[in-house]
């Protein structure tokens, strides 16, 4: 009975050093970290933009009104693009692409 569950240990322990090992070893994908920064820097600019000209305008209830929402939905767009762009900011696997060229 004890030496089934060293032998688990043991290869749950193989399973997350290779995976920290995997983690460690990825590597940065300059072009898309460079367009992640772009994405929050125009976006937050634009946002910055449109609540500012919001605010000029609170004088004028339908055009503060739609620089808010404007701002609003300028700023959730650029949120979602650039939480999808989290996803590929790091360069895929070597072995996966050799896998996927072989299969096709």
């Amino acid at each position: 009975m004890v030496s089934h569950l060293d032998e688990l240990l043991v290869s749950e322990t193989q399973v997350l050093k290779d995976r920290e090992m995997h983690r460690l070893a990825r590597k940065l994908n300059g072009a898309n970290a460079a367009a992640l920064i772009f994405v929050a820097i125009v976006g937050g600019g634009l946002v910055y933009g449109l609540v500012s000209a919001a605010v000029a305008f609170r004088e004028k209830p339908v055009a503060f009104w739609l620089l808010a929402i404007a701002a609003v939905l300028v700023g959730l767009f650029a949120i979602a693009l650039a939480a999808a762009g989290l996803g590929t900011l790091y360069e895929p696997p070597r072995e996966k692409q050799q896998k996927a060229t072989k299969s096709r």
